[in-house]
Formats: structure tokens, sequence, C-alpha cells
């Protein structure tokens, strides 16, 4: 797969706050809801799957030390044992990508013998060590929605038989059951569901299951990363609207409307929220997150004359004018001045230009 800080534009250097943000104009710009290109969907997939892949610690430390990524049935502790692979036909539900991981079990299966004697693992951790390997990583992308709801399927999915190191498919089901509120980037383990390995004595050792919870981009609600549970919700409002008051209608994951009105100040540079409005907290019934709301206050690009004189008389605005000093005097422009890139790293300091206001000043 293809290197995730390639995929997000960045570099190895980039902080977790990087990462999410570049994540989400990324998501906003690829999701299908928005981009009709056909490729759109794949490389919003992508995106996704790069920012799960770094915001987790594990995984992004193997990626910077080794130079690639820790494959779906690789860890620290092992490699991948499993070559070949299956098809899942008709694909997987909630739209999870591949259910599986690059691979299936094959016939270089990793052979212990624990009746040897040698000092290292006793046999009990032999047992789990291949149980390990016989894992089936699944990854599933809820909405919002589901997140809210929480979801309950019985899903029917295929698995290996390895006896005498031949492999066998057969096919076998499982309920999955999310609680409301689940975090994404959780993992759900379903034990004694995965493939199995019959062993000389003819005992069974079986792996499990390990449902990976990813989500979609909502496009009206980001999930605050340090408190899951909260919701975020970005909205402009024009200059009037923060002064005098406005109403909204936003969709609810519940599948509610969630109508509000304020008639307070509204300033960009403070948050306001509604709480218990937000996800289910995870394993607490009828426990609630909020929703934060980030306001960015638009103003208008000009105003009449008029205009002014009206804003001047309702809050009794006066100008102080500008006394001439009798002595020598020096006289500054205000200009509009917007920092960029370039300022940044090379100071750059020829002046923008822009409409001004003379003030003399001694």
């Amino acid at each position: 797969m293809e290197n995730p800080y390639k995929i997000l534009e960045l570099n190895k250097n980039a902080s977790k706050d990087e990462i999410t943000k570049t994540y989400r104009k990324l998501a906003k710009l690829w999701h299908p809801d928005r981009n009709k290109d056909p490729s759109a969907e794949a490389k919003f997939k992508q995106i996704n799957d790069a920012y799960n892949y770094l915001i987790d610690d594990k995984k992004r430390n193997f990626l910077d030390k080794h130079g690639r990524r820790m494959d779906d049935e690789e860890s620290a502790e092992r490699s991948n044992p499993f070559e070949g692979g299956f098809p899942f036909e008709g694909g997987f539900p909630f739209g999870g990508g591949f259910p599986f991981g690059p691979g299936g079990p094959g016939a270089n299966f990793m052979q212990f013998h624990s009746s040897h004697s040698f000092s290292g693992p006793n046999p009990e951790q032999v047992k789990e060590m291949k149980r390990k390997q016989l894992h089936i990583k699944i990854n599933i992308e809820l909405t919002l929605d589901q997140v809210y709801t929480g979801i309950k399927r019985k899903i029917k999915y295929p698995r290996i038989k390895i006896i005498n190191g031949e492999k066998k498919q057969e096919e076998d089901e499982f309920e999955l059951n999310v609680n409301p509120g689940v975090h994404f980037n959780s993992q759900i383990e379903m034990k004694d569901k995965g493939h199995i390995l019959v062993e000389e004595n003819e005992s069974e050792i079986v792996g499990s299951i390990i449902i990976v919870i990813s989500e979609s981009h909502n496009i009206v609600y980001d999930r605050d990363i340090k408190k899951q549970e909260n919701l975020i919700c970005k909205k402009k409002l024009t200059f009037v609207e923060a002064l005098c008051g406005f109403s909204l209608e936003l969709e609810h994951p519940s599948g509610k409307t969630l109508f509000f009105e304020s008639h307070d100040i509204i300033k960009s540079t403070s948050q306001y929220k509604i709480i218990n409005k937000g996800l289910p907290i995870y394993g607490r019934e009828k426990t609630f997150g909020d929703i934060i709301f980030k306001f960015e206050i638009v103003y208008p690009d000009q105003i009449s004359e008029k205009q002014k004189e009206k804003l001047g008389e309702i809050f009794n605005l006066k100008i102080n004018e500008c006394t001439k000093p009798e002595t020598d005097i020096m006289t500054g422009s205000l200009i509009l001045y917007e920092e960029s890139e370039s300022d940044n790293e090379e100071n750059d300091s020829s002046g923008p230009t822009g409409q001004s206001v003379q003030c003399a000043q001694s």
C-alpha cells in the first residue's frame, strides 16, 4: 500500500494536529458526496486509511523505523505467515473495504512442535502464538448515524481450516453487535471465529475475528479526538447574525432535526455548546456528550455611507478627529494585511496594497 505520508502530502515530522487538519481538508475535497470525479471514492478511502494509520502511534513508529507499513496481519511481535488469499464474494457491508488482510493462510504456515525440548516458550505460549496467526482482521467503516444508534448484524464469511498443511475453505457466520458511541480505531475481538489449525493430535487451535472500527467523514460534524462523545460543528454567521441573533436547523445523527436559536452576541474567539446532544457515551446508558460550535463571523466586503451613519447612530459612535501637532509629524497608512507562507519562511518585507486610513502621528 502507498505510504500514508505521501497520501496526505505530509512529512515525517508532522504533528497530530497537522495530520488531523490535513485529513479534514482532503476528506472534504474528495468526499464522494461532493466530488463527482470517478476516482473520488477510492481516493477518499485512501485518505481515511492513511489518517487512521498515522494517528496510531504503534503503526506510525513502525513506519518511521522500517520505512514500510505494518500489514494488517503484522505486529511488532511477529511477521505475516500467510500467503495467497481468497475473495470475499459480494463485498463487505458498511463500506469498510477489504474484509481480510493482505492474504489468507497458506501452505507455509509456521510450524511449532511443542513436544520438542528446547529453551523458549512453554506449550501454552506456543499455542497462543499459533492462535494469533490464525486471526482474521476485518475493517468496518461506520457512518456517524450508525455510531449513534449502534448496529447489530448477522454476517456470513469464509475462513480456512488447515489439516496436515492443506487448507480447506468453509463458510461460517457471526453476529456483529457494535454498541452506541463506539470509538473509531477501537477493536472488537470475537474469539473462536477465525481460521482453524488442526494439529497432529487432532486438537484444534482457532483464531479470533478482530473487528477494527473506522468512521466515514461527516459533512456537518467532526468528532472530538480528545472526547469522542463530543461533536464539533463549524458554522459561518454574518456580522448581523452575530450581533442580533440567529436560528439553525441541523441534521442530527439520531435521524431527527436539531433546531435552536440564539439571541446573544456571538464572538468568533469563543466556543459554544449544546449539552447532551452529542454522541452516546460508550458503555454508559442514556448519557451523551455535547455539540460544540465554532462560529466564524463573516463581515461584509463593503457598506455604504448611509449604512455607516446608521450604525454610528445606533452605537452612538463618535470618531475622534486627529489634531495636527505643532512639531514635526510622521504620517502612517492603515492597510489590510494578510500574512502569507512566504512571510513566515523568508520574512518578506514587500508591502501589500489596500485601502488606507491616514492619521497624523507625532
